[in-house]
């Protein structure tokens, strides 16, 4: 995902590797200004936008469950403008596999819908509200027939 997570006018890259998240600054030379984290869990998804309202752009990484029927999470890591503050978690549904970040009910805050698919029936998705302070709270889950989520017009009944 690209965002400006260091504040300086220029587009930065973070990637997911195993059990790492690595912010990339640019514009550099490849390999210089890399800032990893190392997240212990398994990483699937990735998004970028301003939970707590600083201006400043956010993390949020969707992480796998271990086994069936294990919760998968959310990593949330708030941008400092020096780095990010350790991650905090919000538990989601088994087997996430991919976010959405936006204003999805349209009152100025991010919010971020969450993808699940496990392979048993059990495909939704979970929307969590953004309070503009870097909190989330779970607000609807949405049976859907594909594992497919996009940022839009959902018009949806709260």
């Amino acid at each position: 995902v690209v965002d400006d997570w260091n504040g300086d006018g220029h587009a930065d890259l973070a990637t997911l590797g195993t059990n790492a998240l690595t912010v990339l600054s640019g514009p550099a030379p490849v390999g210089s200004s890399r800032r990893a984290t190392v997240l212990a869990r398994s990483r699937i998804g990735i998004g970028s936008g301003d939970l707590n309202g600083d201006k400043s752009p956010d993390l949020i990484v969707s992480n796998a469950g271990y086994l069936l029927g294990v919760p998968g999470d959310l990593s949330i890591l708030l941008n400092t403008g020096a780095g990010f503050a350790a991650e905090y978690r919000v538990v989601t549904d088994a087997q996430p596999t991919g976010l959405v970040v936006g204003d999805l009910n349209v009152d100025g805050d991010v919010d971020v819908a969450v993808v699940h698919a496990n392979g048993f029936g059990s495909n939704n998705v979970v929307v969590f509200l953004g309070d503009g302070l870097g909190g989330l709270a779970r607000a609807k889950r949405i049976p859907i027939p594909e594992q497919r989520a996009r940022t839009g017009d959902w018009r949806l009944q709260w």
